[in-house]
């Protein structure tokens, strides 16, 4: 049996270059691998879980002429490693002496998966008029088609950038063929280069918002109704009378002659009536009053939104993770996918989708990242 060959060379701290007989992939270990191939570029990050790599998206640099794939008539790859850098180019010829080269620069002391590669650039000759597609395949994703702009992040924590000046950007959730990202540029000059680079971003936990509905309610309250009132109390006073007496000696008949002296006193008690106001209730009165009333209907997803609701689902945020309950689930109202009950488990890091449970209900709407 022919067994293909297979070289390894370092190329930095932590980069290889794996050459094989037909094509050559780099390999930053347990991050990420890319295979460069005369066709396509193919990326598989690595699964802690199993030990292995997996793929996370396939490149495509491709020429329309109108509505018509051009097939190329002949193609080739190769690779140069340089004090500072290893580069990869990839030529594709058509008719009409169109070509388009791929340049793909790594940087050889590359630590960060998140800069493998550090630019990709493709460079068209001779297509004046015809269209350059960047296509990525086999891609995962959960939400709904729709236009892109650059950066976009989807599934198994991957990331495209494209430069501007593109008249079509979009990824494709498709129910049979894989997931899909097309970015679409018409060519204006015999000579042009366009700037894209795949990649898989240092890991960060997507920002989660919680998505509020409010209304107001008005409900009605019985409250007192309080007043001045005018009382009046008896009160009990006493009153003290002292009868004093002068004695004169009139010796010389002047005033200092004379001294008054205590002799008795006489005590009464009697009881008058005084008016008081008090504070208290004297009624009551029915009040309308409101209150705000907030629902979590759904969360913002770092930029994609979970619209629970809207498809009858109810979501919770678990922390690293957002659980959805199917509509039509008894315990709805429970936190945690229990046996016999159809739930999606959101990753926040991945936005990876990971179906739990099954329900017979036909009707139960695919809950949609928008």
């Amino acid at each position: 049996m022919w067994k293909q060959s297979k070289i390894k060379i370092s190329v930095g701290i932590l980069l290889v270059l794996v050459v094989l007989s037909t094509s050559f992939y780099i390999l930053l270990p347990e991050k990420i691998r890319i295979d460069f191939q005369k066709t396509k570029t193919v990326f598989s990050i690595y699964n802690n879980d199993t030990g292995k790599f997996v793929i996370s998206g396939i490149e495509y640099s491709r020429i329309f002429d109108g509505t018509k794939l051009m097939r190329a008539n002949f193609r080739n790859i190769s690779y140069s490693i340089n004090e500072k850098t290893t580069e990869w180019y990839r030529i594709a010829r058509f008719k009409q002496d169109i070509i388009v080269e791929d340049f793909v620069v790594f940087d050889n002391d590359v630590t960060d998966v998140e800069n493998v590669p550090v630019s990709h650039k493709v460079c068209i000759t001779n297509a004046e008029n015809k269209i350059f597609e960047y296509l990525i395949t086999n891609i995962e994703y959960n939400g709904l088609t729709k236009e892109i702009t650059s950066p976009f992040t989807f599934g198994k924590n991957m990331k495209v950038t494209f430069q501007d000046g593109y008249y079509r950007a979009k990824v494709y959730q498709q129910k049979v063929a894989s997931d899909k990202i097309i970015v679409r540029y018409r060519v204006t000059s015999d000579y042009e280069c366009f700037d894209i680079r795949l990649f898989d971003p240092i890991e960060l936990s997507v920002s989660v918002t919680p998505i509020e509905k409010c209304h107001t309610e008005y409900y009605n309250v019985i409250e007192d109704v309080m007043g001045e009132v005018t009382k009046t109390r008896s009160v009990s006073l006493t009153e003290i009378h002292y009868i004093n007496e002068t004695h004169c000696a009139n010796l010389t008949g002047k005033p200092s002659d004379c001294s008054i002296f205590n002799r008795y006193e006489t005590t009464y008690g009697y009881t008058v009536e005084e008016e008081y106001q008090i504070t208290e209730k004297i009624g009551e009165k029915s009040i309308q009053k409101a209150k705000e009333v907030c629902e979590i209907v759904g969360y913002d997803m770092g930029g994609q939104l979970l619209n629970c609701k809207k498809y009858g689902w109810k979501c919770y945020d678990l922390g690293d993770k957002i659980l959805a309950k199917a509509p039509h689930q008894s315990d709805q109202d429970i936190p945690v996918c229990l046996s016999g009950e159809r739930c999606d488990v959101f990753d926040k890091k991945t936005m990876i989708r990971d179906l739990r449970g099954y329900s017979p209900t036909y009707k139960i709407k695919r809950l949609e990242i928008e």
